[in-house]
């Protein structure tokens, strides 16, 4: 299988310390288990009782809640959280072309137009921007 080169990641990688202004990353400084421990309070024995979960599949039912109050009518139900933009783009042109794929709605132009346009600028973005 022949894999195309991740450009936008490639781009990124090569300013990553030099970019004046950085919307892409957490701002977080590095921390050690150790640095955190320390800064929180918690011993060795209290970080040895924390358990990793995966994450609910829609997302915390909290934030759910919230952005249903912001952005929404109020229902959580009706509200997905993702982990990042890259999954959030994933998910709906997944669910575009299965829509698609099922019957429900012809290969529109409008549909092939969206979903090439949104293609072409996720490929083309490191080369356009330099």
């Amino acid at each position: 299988m022949n894999v195309a080169p991740a450009l936008l990641e490639d781009w990124l990688r090569d300013r990553y310390f030099t970019a004046e202004i950085d919307i892409g990353c957490s701002g977080v400084e590095n921390f050690s288990f150790a640095d955190i421990r320390e800064l929180a309070g918690i011993s060795q024995e209290d970080l040895d009782q924390i358990v990793f979960r995966d994450s609910r599949s829609l997302g915390s039912p909290g934030i759910r809640e919230a952005i249903a109050r912001r952005w929404g009518d109020g229902n959580p139900e009706r509200v997905m959280a993702t982990h990042g933009s890259s999954e959030a783009l994933f998910l709906i042109m997944s669910a575009l072309l299965e829509y698609v794929r099922l019957g429900f709605g012809g290969p529109t132009a409008e549909l092939e137009e969206g979903l090439a346009r949104l293609y072409s600028s996720l490929k083309d973005y490191p080369s356009n921007v330099g």
